[in-house]
This record gives structure tokens, sequence and C-alpha cells, in this order.
């Protein structure tokens, strides 16, 4: 199935309060995996831990101009912003996320470095060379097509720019074929591209990066992944007598907590990891 971009900022605007009862949005204004070390305590600092390993894989510096493609609500642009001097651009299709994110930074009290827009990352109205650094945390899957995605990516890239991406990763086993699992995990999610690492590698190259490199984090986000499957079969019940009193609840809310157990047997099967991938411009 594709989704429009309207159709994105749907499932994003009418799911937000699930993030934020399920996933501590208000706290750590993140929407993503967390990576667990032995030493994690907690969801907070596992959501963090992602935050900080992209960073690092980016180089990111005080000096450098970064996009942070597929913002959300601002949470990983801030942290950056605050970990290491950078200026940052966020960008999201939602206006109900940039809000959102314009009030966290305000009520931290910064008052510059960070700047928040809805844009679409396959088309943006940036210049050529423009960025230092460019990271896309499980947002790349929402894109239409992955080589329109690197190919914008590349444009506004600066030579010997990086791009991070944080995201799914087909295994060959679920790269076989369109897996129904991963299928209906990704209409829950509306999300589009998914592929292998060996595909997505290929499409960089193609787009003129001169070196690709992963980072597998398949194990580091079990733990991430099981919370939200444990969290989805506890309030199955809630949800689907929720659904049956308000039958004019938006499609992606209605099914919404099944995407917790979609991605969960797709990730018990083998059928994809949890990467990080190292783009390098030229």
């Amino acid at each position: 199935m594709s989704f429009t971009n309207e159709e994105i900022v749907e499932y994003y605007n009418t799911t937000q309060n699930h993030y934020e009862a399920g996933w501590r949005l208000k706290t750590n204004l993140a929407m993503h995996y967390g990576i667990w070390y032995d030493s994690t305590k907690n969801l907070d600092e596992a959501l963090m831990n992602t935050n900080r390993k992209v960073m690092e894989l980016g180089g990111i510096k005080s000096s450098d101009r970064v996009l942070d493609a597929g913002c959300g609500v601002g949470g990983t642009s801030i942290f950056v912003h605050q970990n290491s001097g950078a200026n940052v651009t966020g960008i999201t299709l939602s206006q109900k996320q940039v809000d959102f994110g314009t009030k966290a930074i305000e009520s931290r009290g910064i008052s510059e470095g960070i700047d928040l827009q809805v844009q679409d990352f396959c088309k943006t109205t940036f210049a050529d060379n423009t960025f230092d650094v460019i990271y896309a945390i499980e947002s790349m899957c929402h894109a239409p097509n992955l080589e329109d995605f690197l190919k914008e990516c590349y444009r506004i890239l600066k030579p010997g720019g990086r791009l991070v991406v944080s995201d799914y990763f087909l295994t060959p086993k679920g790269g076989e074929k369109d897996h129904p699992v991963i299928r209906k995990w990704m209409d829950s999610w509306a999300m589009m591209s998914i592929d292998t690492d060996s595909n997505f590698e290929q499409y960089g190259k193609n787009q003129g990066f001169s070196s690709v490199t992963f980072h597998d984090f398949g194990d580091e986000v079990r733990k991430s992944s099981n919370r939200m499957y444990y969290g989805s079969m506890a309030f199955a019940i809630n949800f689907e007598l929720y659904n049956l009193t308000h039958p004019n609840v938006s499609r992606f809310a209605k099914g919404h907590y099944k995407s917790g157990i979609y991605q969960y047997k797709a990730r018990k099967r083998g059928l994809w990891r949890y990467k990080m991938a190292v783009l390098t411009k030229s």
C-alpha cells in the first residue's frame, strides 16, 4: 500500500496521544525505538541512547549545520543541539508536531540554534550543499521511494557530508517476498519503504554516495520491541471496546495498537533488524 503525505500526517496527528500514553512523549519527546545496553535503567535512557548514537555516528560538532529529516516533535533536534552546540533544522510533514516541538523548545529556554519546519524531506526548499550532516530516525520508512529520499539528501549535503539513517532493514528472509506480517506492520504505521541493507547500499551508491556502512542494533532494541508488544496485548480489549463505542475513530487510531504486535512477530521471525547506516557524500 502507498500513502499520500496527507495520510502520513493523519497517521501521526491521530495517534500522537498513543505515543504520549505509551512512550512518555511529553517527557522524552521521542517516537523511536530505544537502544538498551546492560547499564540502561529505563525507557527514557534507552531513547536518549538512540539519539546519542546517531549524533556519534554523524560526527556532529558545534560548527555543523544539521538537518533532522522527519523530526517528529523535535526531541532529537533538541538533544543534538544541547549536546553538540550544532545548529539544527528539523522538518516534518505535520504542523501539529511542529507546534508541539516548538513549545518544548521554548519551555527549555532555547532561543536559537533549532528551527522546526513543515517540509517534505524528498522535496525540500534548501539550496544545494547546505548541510554538513543529515540524520533520519525511523522516518525514511515513510518515503514513497528510497532513491528519491537519498537523491534529495545527496543534493543538500555538502561535499564530505554524512547521512545517518536509523531505521528498519529487512533480512534476506524478510525480503524474499511481500511478507504478510511485514505488510500488516507497514500498513498500521503508514510506512512505504523498507528494504534489505544490500539493496539500500546499492541505492546509495547509485545516487553518488562514496561509502555506506551499517551498524546493527537489532539486539539492543529488543526490549523496546517487547515493550510495544506487551503494551499492545495488555490494552487490546480496551482499544476494541473504545472502537465499538466510538465508530468515528480515525482509521489509523482504530488499529494502531496492532502495530506493536506486528512489529514483534516480524522481529521474532527474523524478518527485520534495526540498523544505522552511515553514508558519505564524495
